[in-house]
């Protein structure tokens, strides 16, 4: 091989040498960001479980009033049957 082919090759492979070094960087500068990315996400979702898990906590609570508010209207109902019945002729007078 002549020098001048050389140097052009040397050139080249420089020239590639570079390039991929470049994109080696820009690559681990996008994966540093990803994982950021991806760490922030993880701190959202963890926040949000939290969230649900409170809500889910609430809703319970709410279920079970809701069910104490549900027997008492039923045991409200039946003492107003109750003294509509024993009232003469319906009324409570």
């Amino acid at each position: 091989m002549d020098q001048d082919a050389y140097d052009d090759l040397l050139r080249r492979l420089t020239a590639l040498v570079i390039k991929l070094d470049e994109r080696d960087d820009d690559l681990l500068a996008r994966q540093a960001d990803h994982a950021a990315t991806i760490s922030r996400l993880d701190a959202m979702i963890t926040r949000h479980d939290a969230r649900m898990d409170r809500l889910e906590a609430g809703i319970d609570e709410l279920k079970a009033l809701n069910r104490e508010q549900v027997a008492i209207n039923q045991r409200l109902e039946t003492l107003l049957e109750r003294a509509w019945r024993s009232s003469p002729n319906g009324h409570t007078d």
